[in-house]
């Protein structure tokens, strides 16, 4: 069996000290949040911007600042991806509550340590998904 995608770019980034996370366009998809498949293959990083070509698919690796690698590798930084992907106004009370059958109270928990890294908007949405306020 080959190894996906995601594992050839995490096995990249362990080769050079980077921090990989999926493109919140991806992350929604993932989540089944969104049905947009990305027409790219684009992985955010704390490494450099580069365009690579790893078993004949073209990838993109795009710096962000730390903030934006929240919960690398795990459900709970796929929710912060996705958030990212919907934005400050994409953000209804039908997507939070689509997000709540897919997280449990640690995840929350773990939500709720990260609200100070959160760009407001995002800590607004988070808010309601922990407080079940609608």
């Amino acid at each position: 069996m080959n190894p996906s995608l995601d594992d050839i770019i995490q096995a990249y980034g362990h080769k050079f000290g980077y921090q990989i996370q999926v493109h919140p366009l991806s992350a929604a998809n993932m989540l089944g949040l969104s049905q947009q498949v990305p027409a790219k293959n684009i992985y955010l990083t704390d490494g450099p911007n580069r365009n690579l070509t790893l078993g004949g698919q073209n990838i993109i690796l795009k710096h962000v600042c730390p903030r934006k690698l929240l919960g690398i590798g795990t459900k709970v930084g796929l929710v912060v991806q996705a958030l990212y992907s919907f934005g400050p106004k994409g953000i209804d009370q039908s997507l939070i509550n689509k997000i709540k059958m897919i997280v449990d109270q640690e995840d929350c928990q773990k939500l709720q340590g990260w609200l100070s890294l959160m760009p407001s908007w995002m800590q607004k949405a988070v808010n309601m998904l922990i407080n079940n306020v609608p």
